[in-house]
């Protein structure tokens, strides 16, 4: 192999000094060459002032447009080569459009191209892992208004690009990225730093890159759930509100593709990820919740969103939302004119409903039948349909309970108690027959039933109901 040193004595002496004009004017041959030159040369000192000087990035980058595979490889190479003279190049490739030349190009298949890409990709790797280290030990070291080192302001500048395209992301991630992202998210929040809104705002989009990637989470699922996940729910406290926002969608974003993947996570199953998934949330997340509810908006509606995705998986979680008195909070919330009256809390509160852990005495006397027909009857009135089917199905819930109990133990305590509290049905039975009339079948037959449930129990008390010429309708 020609030594660096060597061809470049030889280039220079032939008076041959690389030109980005050869990138932009030259015939494909010429191109080849000149990019051979710089492959052998780049790594030459001798040679940064008139890379700088003449431009030769943003050539190299656009001369990959049309080109021959040859000619392609040839110029990752040459970008794997002048990122040794120091990562300002790698950051300038980026800002030229790389990232996005090598998302077109992933899919190409000739084997001297994919070596090429593989030794940049690989290269890649490790400038992104180095990069956030960095920033995670500076962010952990720095002391009150200073500025970070705007070589690590550049670099993890390069490392948003690389993590924001798809093909280079699946490729450059890692389990020690991953705990070192987690550290900076950590730190960023007790660094008082000048430059704490950019650090903050470039970290972020890595992290929601990373959360909208099911391969890359799947992939490195045990280190996100012990380090990152944890991360992000710490910043739940963090003074911002903005902070506190984007990092409660980014959790809802991650822990949604684990809980609806079975192949990651099953309810109550073993397995690191799955108990580490369970103790997190009971143990960190939940804690967390009664501030979120009362936060500004829109996080309530995120938080509602999220306690009703887990409690449909984690049966646990409906136990604990009792212990710490949030059935109250939902409940408060379940108002015509509240603001966070929204379908998640509907959902929510039939989850508690169905519950064997919140005492049904409870929800009665939270106002649940009151509460109900209010929010049902407005729903109907207005055709907000999304309503329909969580408001029937609460309303099933609680006739079907009064008529098992009816069946089994018509003298008891607690056959009297869901009688007397379902009685306020018996009023409201036109709104179920114009339901059970819907042309959604879901929500006619829901409705359906709890006509035919609110007669067999309310006909003697209610007369009228026998009588409804309604019901010929049904």
């Amino acid at each position: 192999l020609v030594q660096p040193s060597f061809l470049y004595s030889q280039l220079t002496a032939l008076r041959m000094r690389p030109s980005s004009a050869q990138l932009a004017r030259g015939e494909r041959e010429e191109q080849e060459i000149f990019t051979t030159r710089h492959l052998d040369a780049a790594s030459v000192r001798k040679i940064q002032d008139s890379l700088e000087r003449d431009a030769v990035v943003p050539q190299l980058i656009a001369s990959m447009e049309h080109a021959t595979n040859v000619m392609r490889g040839k110029a990752l190479l040459s970008v794997f080569m002048l990122s040794f003279l120091g990562l300002r190049f790698l950051h300038a490739c980026c800002e030229n459009k790389l990232c996005v030349m090598l998302e077109r190009l992933s899919k190409e298949k000739d084997e001297y191209f994919v070596r090429c890409l593989e030794t940049l990709l690989k290269m890649m790797a490790v400038v992104a892992s180095a990069a956030i280290s960095t920033l995670a030990l500076d962010l952990e070291n720095a002391s009150t208004s200073q500025s970070l080192p705007a070589i690590t302001t550049e670099n993890i500048a390069v490392v948003v690009h690389m993590l924001t395209t798809t093909s280079i992301r699946q490729s450059v991630t890692s389990n020690a990225m991953f705990e070192w992202l987690s550290r900076c998210l950590a730190a960023v929040e007790q660094a008082s730093l000048l430059t704490q809104d950019d650090t903050k705002r470039n970290l972020f989009a890595i992290v929601e890159a990373l959360s909208q990637d099911a391969v890359v989470l799947v992939t490195h699922a045990p280190v996100v759930v012990t380090a990152l996940l944890p991360a992000l729910i710490a910043l739940l406290a963090s003074a911002n509100g903005d902070t506190r926002f984007l990092c409660l969608k980014m959790f809802i974003d991650i822990l949604f593709h684990f809980i609806n993947d079975r192949d990651v996570y099953k309810p109550g199953g073993a397995g690191p990820v799955a108990t580490g998934i369970d103790n997190l949330i009971v143990g960190q997340l939940l804690p967390q919740c009664e501030r979120l509810l009362q936060d500004e908006d829109p996080i309530p509606l995120y938080g509602l969103k999220l306690l009703n995705s887990i409690a449909a998986e984690i049966p646990a979680v409906v136990r604990e939302l009792h212990a710490r008195q949030l059935v109250h909070r939902c409940f408060r919330f379940f108002e015509l004119e509240h603001r966070n009256n929204n379908v998640h809390n509907v959902r929510l509160i039939l989850k508690m409903v169905e519950s064997q852990h919140v005492p049904k005495p409870l929800v009665y006397e939270l106002g649940l039948i009151g509460k109900l027909h209010s929010v049902l009857g407005y729903a109907f009135e207005k055709n907000v349909e999304s309503f329909f089917e969580p408001c029937l199905d609460i309303a099933h819930t609680v006739l079907y309970y009064t008529a098992q109990a009816a069946q089994q133990a018509p003298n008891s305590e607690d056959h009297h108690m869901h009688y007397n509290a379902n009685l306020p049905f018996g009023d409201q039975l036109g709104l179920y027959l114009q339901l059970a009339l819907h042309p959604d079948l879901g929500v006619a037959d829901t409705a359906a039933h709890c006509v035919l449930l609110i007669v067999q129990l309310y006909s003697a008390s209610h007369a009228v109901l026998a009588h409804s010429q309604s019901l010929g309708h049904l």
